[in-house]
């Protein structure tokens, strides 16, 4: 099923010079035209000799764009039939021409024609190279299942390597997108100056973490958020002055193409992050039509970006508000860094407690998280051209989610790791480390916005359960932390934890112990590091049941777990150890409903 985009575009002669209105406003909006280097510096009227050979020798397919007949958007897909390279010449450097095999389905089949706009983007994906370009397809010839074209370019450029038919979307199509890291958008700028009418189409490359692309609840809506890398506001500047779009997912695993057609509106400031937190903009593209062709790329890859080597250019997967529930608030509320305790060696083991004093009463529950606004620590972004000399600045908010280790009604902590080379960890750190115990400290006033509260990684109500199976691995013991502190009734506890360091994890949890509760606690530890442990004070003086495995962790342990079938159990570590853990629960005998996992959806 379709929907009729209903146009009066005009149908352009001529390419646009310089940046248009489009991507003047957005750059405005954003406060970075200012910085943005003049349009005449970066697009070319034609294709540089590194360029040529690139599309010749370097790709071996070519997402291309076109302006349908009916007024939509397609982004089809052009490759040879062996899916090498060199189906792609360039005889003049402002030409390029071809022979594909368009593949039944694809848009370009019936789009594709004589003196209709392109454009298209061809990305190197093992050195995240990519060079677009746009023109005027010249001459189209059909031969069966062979496509001979000739494009005329009046429109390149280049950037260096960047470090990743239907209306209502079905479960399996939304999965498709959840699953994807890579998406082309087409996008177009057509308009009238005086007697002339003016145009241009745009085809570009969207990367992140697989699902970076997010569906609405009403299947009919896609958000992208922008991780654009230059600035330059060239795709959402099209967008602002035309606002149709298209969009093209690849699975390179098993050659299916997901081809989506619509209109498409950018949003800014308070309304994007109403629809995704901590995204300054964002595109909504309302779907008109689309359609899926299964195993249509004519080859495979199988390299997955996350475990590849990930752009240093994309931030952490970002959620929906409508997602999930949250509790984040309006502005005005702050927490003052009051203090600091380091655990271990703070040079080689730099893990470390912060307390922060709330300017509000804290609203919290043992296990949730609190996000703060690192910003006037970490600097703003501004404006950044790629930044090579540290690209996680380019999409990089400030913004951090972190668990909350310690609560009370006027204070917070929060338990972390020093991440090498981070931006916003190795500020706090330092900070900690000059002025150690900051409570009545003149000198480092540090006051950080809080945006809220949140996450569902809780206990029951104390009448539900009272016998738990806590797991946690390496950091991911923090949300236990905040279980033990805020408990105020009779449970019984086994806690098995995965550690590098067992030493400073006992540390952790007899900070965390209150001086009295009624608690029944018995831990096993499982780590490979052999030096010695000494039990430290709390645990020690109420004699708590530790026990010490001086090995790796085994899916068969969950069997010599107490009474592991009588407990609810709660899980958080990294993906790998979390996932063998509930595969190891349910293998004994544990019900599903009563495993509950921290995945960090924040």
């Amino acid at each position: 099923m379709t929907t009729t985009i209903e146009t009066n575009f005009p149908i352009p002669r001529q390419p646009i010079q310089g940046w248009h209105e489009g991507e003047i406003a957005l750059q405005k909006t954003m406060g970075w035209h200012d910085q943005v280097p003049d349009a005449t510096r970066i697009i070319r009227s034609d294709l540089p000799q590194q360029h040529r050979i690139f599309h010749h020798s370097n790709i071996c397919f070519l997402p291309l764009t076109v302006l349908a007949a009916d007024g939509r958007l397609w982004t089809g897909i052009l490759s040879s039939d062996a899916g090498t390279s060199g189906f792609i010449s360039s005889p003049t450097p402002d030409s390029i021409t071809g022979q594909v095999q368009l593949w039944k389905g694809d848009p370009l089949e019936d789009h594709m024609r004589d003196n209709g706009l392109c454009a298209g983007v061809g990305v190197e994906y093992h050195t995240r190279r990519r060079n677009k370009l746009a023109g005027t397809i010249e001459r189209v010839h059909r031969d069966g299942n062979t496509t001979q074209f000739h494009i005329s370019i009046n429109e390149a450029t280049g950037h260096k390597p960047l470090l990743d038919i239907n209306e209502t979307l079905t479960d399996p199509i939304i999965d498709f997108i959840g699953r994807q890291s890579t998406v082309y958008l087409g996008t177009a700028a057509l308009r009238r100056e005086g007697e002339h009418q003016l145009g241009h189409l745009g085809c570009n490359h969207r990367g992140g973490c697989r699902g970076f692309v997010r569906v609405r609840r009403d299947r009919r809506t896609l958000v992208v958020p922008d991780y654009s890398g230059n600035r330059f506001m060239s795709s959402l500047g099209n967008i602002q002055v035309t606002p149709l779009a298209s969009l093209t997912f690849v699975d390179f695993e098993t050659g299916d193409v997901l081809y989506v057609s619509g209109t498409a509106r950018n949003v800014t400031g308070a309304e994007a992050a109403a629809i995704m937190p901590r995204t300054p903009l964002l595109t909504l593209v309302y779907i008109a039509g689309y359609t899926l062709v299964r195993d249509a790329l004519p080859f495979r890859s199988i390299v997955d970006v996350e475990d590849s080597g990930k752009s240093l250019y994309s931030p952490p997967l970002r959620y929906l508000n409508e997602e999930k529930e949250t509790s984040l608030l309006g502005g005005g509320n702050h927490a003052r860094l009051v203090g600091v305790r380091f655990f271990g060696d703070s040079e080689e083991d730099p893990i470390a407690t912060f307390e922060f004093e709330y300017s509000e009463r804290v609203f919290c529950r043992g296990g949730q998280y609190v996000v703060i606004d690192m910003s006037p620590l970490s600097g703003s972004r501004g404006y950044r051209h790629m930044a090579e000399h540290q690209p996680r600045l380019v999409n990089d908010d400030g913004i951090r989610t972190w668990t909350v280790s310690f609560h009370s009604n006027e204070t917070f902590c929060i338990t972390i790791k020093r991440v090498p080379n981070g931006i916003v960890t190795p500020l706090l750190f330092s900070i900690g480390q000059l002025y150690g115990n900051l409570r009545d400290s003149s000198v480092a006033d540090v006051r950080l916005p809080v945006l809220g509260f949140g996450g569902d990684f809780i206990l029951p109500p104390p009448e539900r359960k009272t016998k738990f199976l806590w797991i946690a691995g390496g950091i991911g013991i923090t949300p236990f932390l905040s279980f033990l502190n805020s408990i105020d009734h009779d449970v019984d506890v086994m806690f098995v934890i995965v550690t590098r360091e067992p030493q400073i994890t006992l540390d952790l949890i007899d900070d965390a112990l209150p001086i009295t509760n009624d608690i029944k606690l018995c831990i096993k530890l499982y780590s490979t590091n052999r030096n010695p442990v000494i039990i430290p004070g709390r645990c020690k003086e109420r004699d708590l049941d530790v026990n010490i495995e001086r090995r790796r962790w085994k899916k068969e342990d969950v069997t010599s777990w107490r009474d592991v079938k009588e407990r609810m159990a709660y899980v958080c570590g990294p993906i790998g150890l979390e996932e063998d853990v509930v595969d190891a629960l349910t293998s004994a005998g544990v019900e599903k409903e009563n495993i509950i996992r921290e995945t960090f959806n924040y």
